[in-house]
């Protein structure tokens, strides 16, 4: 017996030494003295459980903290995106999906999101392709393997979208692989989100998708054309006037420009359906609720009359001046001088056209309006835009001329001239060829004024 008592004393000093006592209770110890070792198990078992749960409180504890704390990161991310800090804010989200549980994923995914949100806007705003192009890359490499499309289509298709959208702002700059993979995308996303499940949800990746293909439709791709106005019409028949106003003038604008472009190419009827689009939008797009979506849909109203006055339609041509004036009224030098100065551009082409016509009032007023646009488009900034505005006025500077105005033609020259220096045949055959034409016709209509 003393044996087993000094077994028994050695055993417990082992027990106490392991597990130096922390997770004994006080009738733990007294079985063990006692000798009765089952009971001593028992009590052990639920000791253990409650050192479980204690860890487990404290692990909750130590999340619940750390989710604190990165909620409280992300805020300051927002506070930077208010003060336009965008590239400063993608860094902060960067940081408050870092301080997250290991678990946390979808929390993770938004802020990971928010991130590549972010840059796009960056890229966006400030026209800078690698800012999008990183926010390509994090929805791809860490945003979509966060959300699988079997475990979360929601925020997968989400992703699939921001995905598309950043692809097809890189297009918009002349990036056409990046339109093609843009196209892919929205496809994917229109994949999960279909008509019966989520309606709207298939309406909005219609309308993106429309967008993404009537964009790589510029470079020639006429099927693609016919697929975005497609895909607009879709959208159209979930996004109605009457369920969503907003949402259905802004497929009514999209259809428009699809649909101008679409007659660009040669189809009448598809103008005249572009004239009614965007028409129809500017009864919900109106100046007092949105100006600037309000100036940006009349300047596609007036390019697409401006097509239609090309083509013969006089009225058609000042409807488009009406309607790039009444575009200025909000895209105003001061606030947008860009597209100011491509407003005026579009109200001289148009009364160039209508001089060329008979129109005599319309060729001075068309000079002035190439006059103001210069003085945005300066050759040093912008010198292509400037080469182009130096055309144009040289243009309607000769058509001046030919009516009897021989400082008008004096002028036309320089312009015509100042002109090829940068749209050169080498580089711009097509524009050298026009600008050529004029120039001669120009010096011939000098050549024939008496000489003093």
């Amino acid at each position: 017996m003393l044996m087993a008592r000094s077994s028994l004393f050695k055993h417990r000093h082992r027990i106490r030494h392991r597990r130096g006592g922390a997770g004994h209770s006080i009738k733990a110890r007294a079985a063990i003295d006692a000798g009765d070792l089952d009971q001593a198990e028992d009590l052990l078992r639920q000791a253990g459980v409650a050192a479980r749960a204690k860890v487990q409180s404290v692990l909750a504890a130590a999340a619940k903290a750390q989710r604190q704390e990165a909620d409280i990161t992300a805020t300051d991310a927002e506070v930077k995106a208010l003060q336009f800090d965008f590239q400063g804010a993608a860094a902060t989200y960067a940081e408050a999906a870092r301080e997250l549980p290991a678990d946390d994923v979808h929390d993770r995914w938004r802020y990971v999101r928010a991130q590549g949100l972010m840059l796009k806007a960056r890229g966006e705003r400030f026209e800078e392709p690698q800012a999008l192009r990183d926010a390509v890359a994090l929805y791809r490499d860490a945003a979509l393997p966060l959300v699988p499309r079997n475990q979360d289509p929601v925020a997968w298709t989400r992703t699939q979208n921001d995905l598309g959208n950043a692809l097809e702002i890189l297009g918009k700059r002349g990036d056409q692989p990046a339109l093609r993979e843009a196209v892919a995308a929205f496809r994917l996303a229109l994949e999960v989100d279909t008509r019966e499940r989520a309606p709207i949800d298939w309406a909005r990746d219609q309308n993106n998708l429309g967008i993404a293909l009537e964009r790589l439709a510029r470079g020639g791709d006429d099927a693609a054309l016919h697929e975005a106005v497609a895909a607009f019409r879709l959208a159209l028949e979930v996004n109605t006037r009457e369920r969503a106003p907003i949402d259905w003038a802004r497929d009514q604008v999209n259809l428009g420009i699809a649909l101008g472009s679409l007659g660009r190419g040669g189809d009448d009827a598809a103008l005249h359906e572009s004239v009614a689009a965007l028409r129809a939008a500017l009864e919900v797009n109106t100046r007092g609720r949105d100006p600037a979506t309000w100036a940006a849909t009349e300047l596609s109203l007036g390019q697409t009359l401006e097509t239609l006055g090309e083509r013969g339609d006089n009225q058609a041509l000042r409807d488009a001046v009406a309607a790039f004036r009444a575009a200025l009224e909000a895209q105003t030098r001061d606030s947008d001088p860009a597209n100011w100065a491509n407003g005026e551009n579009s109200i001289g082409t148009a009364l160039g056209v209508l001089g060329e016509r008979g129109d005599r009032q319309a060729l001075p007023d068309a000079v002035t309006a190439f006059r103001a646009a210069l003085e945005v488009h300066i050759r040093d900034r912008d010198p292509l835009d400037w080469a182009v505005g130096e055309a144009n006025l040289g243009e309607a500077l000769t058509a001046l001329g030919e009516h009897g105005d021989e400082a008008a033609l004096h002028e036309a020259v320089a312009a015509l001239r100042a002109a090829l220096e940068i749209l050169t045949p080498a580089t711009y055959p097509a524009e050298a060829k026009e600008v050529s034409t004029y120039l001669v016709r120009a010096e011939a209509a000098l050549a024939k004024r008496p000489q003093h």
